[in-house]
């Protein structure tokens, strides 16, 4: 008769209690997670979102870019796969890349752009280097340089 009286209160009202300790227990630990006054170092009108926008005139950033056939792709443009901003030079003449002979060395000229139109890029590093034939490629160094841009426009 003892356990069918436990049976019959857990039925009719222990699991409202139950809830009721569950509810209890999440606002405990919702109020630790909330920092009190003076206990935290970051300012209460700050964003909760690890990136946010920095749009001030003396926080500008440079945006060097080069011809990329894939981006514009992304964008749904046409391309061109002969990239307008990389020529190859032999004895100070232009050589188109589909006539490449093996064993000579030809000359690379790369324009390089800022996108920026407030920030000028100082010594900004340039690794030129090919991808090797076949499955699997790797892309193997050439040279490294670095070169100063100015301002869009400039």
């Amino acid at each position: 008769m003892r356990t069918f009286l436990f049976i019959l209160r857990t039925l009719l009202y222990g699991w409202l209690l139950a809830i009721v300790e569950l509810i209890k227990l999440i606002c405990r630990r919702c109020r630790k997670k909330k920092p009190q006054d003076g206990e935290s170092h970051h300012d209460r009108g700050a964003s909760k979102v690890p990136c946010v926008p920095i749009d001030r005139p003396e926080y500008v950033r440079p945006d060097p870019l080069i011809y990329a056939q894939f981006y514009l792709m992304k964008l749904g443009l046409a391309v061109t796969w002969d990239n307008p901003d990389i020529q190859l030079f032999l004895n100070g003449l232009p050589v188109s890349s589909s006539l490449l002979q093996p064993g000579t060395t030809y000359e690379i000229r790369a324009r390089i752009w800022n996108n920026s139109f407030t920030a000028p890029v100082a010594a900004m590093p340039v690794h030129v280097s090919y991808l090797d034939f076949g499955a699997g490629t790797i892309s193997l160094p050439i040279d490294s340089t670095k070169v100063d841009l100015g301002v869009k426009g400039g």
